[in-house]
């Protein structure tokens, strides 16, 4: 869950890896998520204001100036305030948008982009790729999806097959899959990755 991020600490920002230690995120489980460089800069800044020797994001006080001396993280009320008036700001009226939202946007696009769907359901913390995979219901823009989301019996089948291409070191794009879905039956989809593991160990054919 977002909050989450509210108990950040510097020494959880890994700025030679550019990661994110996230602790007792999504199910109480510790991850570790990338970090754009873009938002290293605003994190670098953001801390700057404060020099806080531990939170990333501490308490302000009252007063807006006890930051740095401050023992407990800002409240969720003061981001869920911020986040509201940037909405306003970027003239957005959709109802029901939260912070949560930018969870939600943050899968989408990493799917759109044609991030391998077991490496987004790392960075996300969900136990279970069928969590991950909802997302395809909610991506837009690409034709494979959509299609899979009018066709939800083909949803085991691309699980099936990342699966497979797991098991064979193959790292293989959700969007990749879906499109081969769409051309080939299950079957001819996994014996088309057997060959491709032929071919590599095999190059020129002896």
């Amino acid at each position: 869950m977002w909050p989450a991020a509210l108990h950040l600490e510097v020494s959880d920002i890994d700025s030679q890896r550019l990661m994110i230690h996230v602790h007792r995120g999504k199910g109480a489980k510790d991850r570790f998520v990338p970090l754009p460089r873009a938002v290293l800069t605003i994190l670098r800044e953001q801390w700057r204001r404060h020099r806080h020797p531990r939170l990333l994001f501490p308490a302000c006080g009252r007063d807006g100036r006890s930051a740095a001396t401050a023992t407990t993280p800002m409240a969720k009320s003061s981001v869920q305030g911020a986040f509201r008036q940037a909405t306003r700001a970027a003239g957005i009226h959709k109802r029901g948008v939260s912070v949560h939202t930018l969870r939600h946007c943050y899968a989408t696009h990493l799917l759109e982009a044609g991030v391998n769907l077991r490496v987004i359901q790392q960075h996300m913390g969900h136990a279970s790729l069928e969590t991950t995979m909802i997302y395809l219901e909610l991506t837009e823009g690409h034709d494979c999806i959509r299609d899979l989301s009018e066709h939800p019996d083909q949803v085991g089948s691309v699980k099936a097959v990342i699966e497979v291409g797991e098991r064979l070191s193959i790292p293989l794009g959700c969007h990749d899959v879906c499109y081969a879905l769409a051309h080939r039956s299950p079957f001819q989809v996994i014996k088309h990755l057997l060959l491709h593991i032929e071919d590599i160990e095999n190059p020129v054919g002896e």
